[in-house]
């Protein structure tokens, strides 16, 4: 870890103890989590901020982080201000052998998670594609404003993530730490999936398990050691209304009510579809605060929340109504809406969403339910595949699988249902019962607004992760009403260990090399490079002979050129750019970023990804080596030496 890398973990606990230090009867966790908020806020601040110059390097992101470590050292420094400063405490005293196993579970899943993130390159298909080549043009153009690009969406898709990552790879100068983004998501959303069981009342080993059952999705596992965004929009999810829960329920705090709608723009920031989960808890907060101070404060406030909101997303907005005339992408997302909002479409997409989670290890089984399906759609008189209604990808149920694309969350949804049925139950008469009753309500509404108004896709699994930290609380207040300890201590032992493939065993970057989940070898012992290929390097002779034919024409600039599937990221990877004396660029024409081809950008080498066979030429270059996915080519007369 490079000295820049270690201003990010120092100013968080800079804000840390300063928001614990001022804000008035806050707790560890909600100072924890103020933390994780203002953290990101500044790191929205810097990164649009040095974009204007542009002056996005690693000098001035290493000073920009360094102010509040050193704002805090000037107050410890000032007797009037140093006994105001108080660190965090969190009390581990009388605690029973039980919570503290639950305790010592979820840091060791956490530690094994965090291993593979630094040992695994980000090599799921989509951070290839887009999530970390931004990334790369970002610093090398020293702003994230958009760029010449043959994969508009590196552009238009929303970037709170993708600063995360921008800045742990422009301190580090390398991609070693850009996983660590997910995974201190991972570590967050335990810390307010309990936070948010104890807002319900539930007791201390209730909101343990409500953190171990988050750090125990499949899903959350396999996301919390990658790149990509998932993971972060169920966070947003959960702090939102987590935070809603606290003014309503505890403490009408102004702090309070703009973390939430802080939270809310973080999260669009993140993935526009957050507010499809958000929506639910909208309604309900809208609702509840009318009841609390009428129309006049009401309107005060929505018209503070809408101001937030758009500052927060006022950078990413503004670059895409210059280049593409809208506030946000809608192709992609525009083709992800359902073409068919109806009770029998709902019906279907509620049922294959569910069939997500039913990735059991019989055959036999799996087969059954599928075809108890299929004949439910022909009882509706609609396809199981009905384009209206299906994105890409045929409906089928998938078995047990370690991928984070295609991985659900079996065990924990089965669990839940009747879980569900207990919590009910044990809460059904106390008031007010949609307090209690939230963890059922929101993660269900916001299961099926999704399911009706988003069609269904293939690796869709992943999107329904905030319906799992939703509902979080409900394995922890029913689990921990068991009177037992032994018995507790045996099914928190049970659980881990069910989680423990998707710990040790992920599909793209394991720990251990099991056959039954990945053909790939361990990262131990595996070569960086084919992980991040996804196969042995000798596939890909074009790629992997790049940097030795660029070293020899003398060649620094490097034109890309492909589809909108091309994975951009390897090629950056192979040549170790941007933090290497290459410049890579689109070659692009009659786009929306077209317009943003540098001028001064000559490249001398062309890198063709996935080039049909009778692509010979481009523009002024002519092709000298196929090189399986990745060909090159050269400007016409020269070749290297």
């Amino acid at each position: 870890m490079t000295w820049h890398l270690m201003t990010l973990p120092l100013a968080f606990c800079a804000f840390w103890i300063l928001l614990n230090s001022w804000v008035k009867e806050t707790k560890w966790r909600e100072s924890f989590l103020l933390a994780v908020l203002g953290t990101n806020l500044y790191l929205v601040v810097i990164t649009e901020v040095l974009s204007l110059f542009p002056g996005l390097i690693r000098l001035n992101v290493t000073l920009a982080w360094g102010l509040p470590v050193g704002g805090l050292g000037f107050l410890l420094l000032l007797p009037s201000t140093r006994p105001r400063i108080r660190l965090p405490k969190i009390s581990l005293k009388n605690l029973g052998w039980h919570q503290v196993l639950i305790l010592s579970l979820i840091g060791l899943i956490l530690l094994v998670v965090g291993i593979t993130s630094f040992f695994a390159p980000p090599n799921t298909p989509d951070v290839l594609n887009y999530h970390m080549p931004r990334v790369m043009h970002w610093i090398q153009n020293q702003s994230v404003r958009h760029y010449a690009t043959g994969i508009e969406f590196q552009n238009t898709y929303p970037p709170a993530a993708e600063y995360q990552v921008l800045h742990l790879a422009l301190l580090a100068g390398s991609d070693r730490w850009v996983n660590f983004a997910a995974w201190f998501t991972l570590l967050a959303s335990a810390v307010c999936a309990s936070l948010f069981a104890k807002l319900l009342k539930i007791g201390k080993t209730g909101q343990m398990l409500s953190a171990l059952f988050t750090v125990t999705l499949p899903g959350a596992l396999l996301l919390a050691a990658t790149a990509k965004n998932d993971l972060h929009v169920a966070f947003w999810v959960l702090m939102t209304l987590t935070f809603m829960f606290q003014y309503i329920y505890e403490q009408a705090a102004p702090l309070t009510l703009m973390a939430a709608f802080s939270a809310i723009g973080m999260g669009f920031l993140t993935k526009t579809n957050t507010l499809l989960f958000l929506a639910p808890v909208l309604i309900w907060f809208v609702i509840a605060f009318l009841k609390q101070h009428g129309i006049k404060k009401s309107i005060h406030w929505a018209l503070v929340a809408v101001l937030i909101f758009s500052l927060i997303n006022a950078g990413f907005m503004i670059r895409n109504l210059q280049t593409y005339g809208t506030l946000v992408e809608t192709y992609q997302s525009g083709r992800h809406l359902s073409e068919w909002i109806s009770p029998r479409g709902l019906v279907s997409n509620l049922i294959r969403n569910a069939s997500f989670h039913l990735q059991i290890p019989w055959p036999e089984m799996r087969e059954a339910i599928q075809l108890t399906f299929l004949k439910v759609h022909v009882k509706l008189g609609i396809d199981i595949n009905d384009p209206r209604t299906t994105n890409e990808g045929y409906f089928s149920i998938l078995p047990i699988n370690t991928y984070e694309n295609f991985s659900g969350n079996t065990l924990h949804a089965l669990l839940l249902i009747p879980l569900a049925v207990i919590y009910f139950f044990q809460v059904r008469r106390k008031k007010p019962l949609v307090r209690y009753l939230s963890p059922l309500i929101f993660s269900l509404a916001g299961f099926i607004l999704y399911s009706g108004l988003v069609k269904w896709q293939i690796f869709g699994a992943r999107y329904f992760l905030p319906v799992f930290f939703l509902a979080a609380p409900v394995f922890g207040a029913v689990l921990e009403k068991i009177s037992s300890k032994i018995l507790l201590g045996g099914l928190t032992l049970l659980l881990v260990y069910s989680s423990w493939p998707w710990v040790l065993s992920a599909g793209l970057r394991p720990l251990t090399s099991n056959p039954r989940f990945t053909d790939f070898p361990s990262i131990f012992v595996a070569d960086r490079m084919e992980l991040l290929l996804g196969a042995p390097a000798e596939g890909f002779p074009g790629l992997m002979r790049l940097p030795k034919i660029a070293e020899e024409l003398d060649c620094q600039d490097i034109g890309i050129y492909g589809g909108g599937a091309a994975t951009e990221y390897q090629i950056w990877a192979v040549l170790n750019a941007p933090f290497h004396q290459y410049r890579l660029g689109w070659i692009v024409a009659g786009s929306p970023s077209s317009g943003y081809t540098d001028p001064t950008f000559d490249p001398c080498l062309i890198i063709c990804h996935d080039c049909a066979d009778d692509q010979l030429t481009i523009r002024n270059f002519e092709r000298f080596l196929e090189g399986g996915r990745f060909d090159l080519y050269r400007p016409v007369n020269n070749s290297p030496d």
